[in-house]
């Protein structure tokens, strides 16, 4: 992806939302669609922390590409533009159908490339912050159902989310867990945590925790 069709994206982006948000829609409609879009914004910001990190070294002046650590950040700003690419993508499409739904298409994939695709987007950011991660995964092939689009998302977000949290010097875990007809993909961290929560405010929308000091 150019940052010229980057630019093109982003203008059309702007049209769609804007007459999808124009558009006469009753209260609940409205409700979805913030909704949607809301999620839509959540997962671009993983692929776009990633991004404005390199260019902060660029600006610093930092860039040295003879460095084995600045080479995985513009590697990983590849991967982080090509998912901001993805969202914006889905974005046009769900404006275009007027529809307010996230499209959804499970498929039987093997996750094990996925995730390791996923820690590599936030490797050179862990490790210029002496942030160790450590993949644990099985050398046979595993199948899933699942999205093969949305599943990185998921797995950035919680990759970005643990690193924001994590003090350096510390480790970050991923491994798998395989339950027969489930598999758990565990992202286990050194950070603060939650502290004493209530479980069922994890996932209420537009919810807000309090990290415990």
């Amino acid at each position: 992806m150019s940052l010229k069709s980057a630019d093109s994206s982003m203008s059309e982006l702007g049209s769609e939302i804007k007459n999808v948000l124009t558009a006469e829609v009753g209260d609940d409609q409205e409700d979805k669609w913030l909704e949607v879009f809301s999620i839509f914004v959540h997962d671009i910001e993983s692929p776009l922390a990633s991004i404005k990190y390199l260019l902060r070294i660029m600006e610093d002046g930092r860039l040295d590409l003879s460095k084995p650590l600045h080479q995985r950040m513009i590697k990983s700003s590849r991967i982080a533009l090509e998912r901001a690419e993805s969202i914006i993508f889905d974005i046009m499409a769900v404006a275009r159908a007027g529809s307010a739904g996230l499209p959804v298409s499970n498929a039987v994939i093997d996750p094990l490339p996925l995730i390791k695709e996923s820690v590599e987007l936030v490797s050179a950011s862990a490790e210029d912050r002496d942030i160790e991660i450590k993949l644990s995964v099985p050398e046979q092939q595993v199948k899933v159902s699942a999205d093969p689009k949305l599943l990185p998302r998921v797995l950035d977000n919680l990759l970005y989310n643990s690193l924001r949290h994590t003090p350096s010097g510390r480790t970050i875990a991923v491994y798998l867990e395989d339950c027969g007809d489930r598999l758990f993909v565990h992202i286990k961290d050194d950070g603060t945590g939650l502290g004493e929560i209530d479980p069922s405010k994890l996932f209420e929308k537009y919810g807000q925790l309090h990290l415990r000091s």
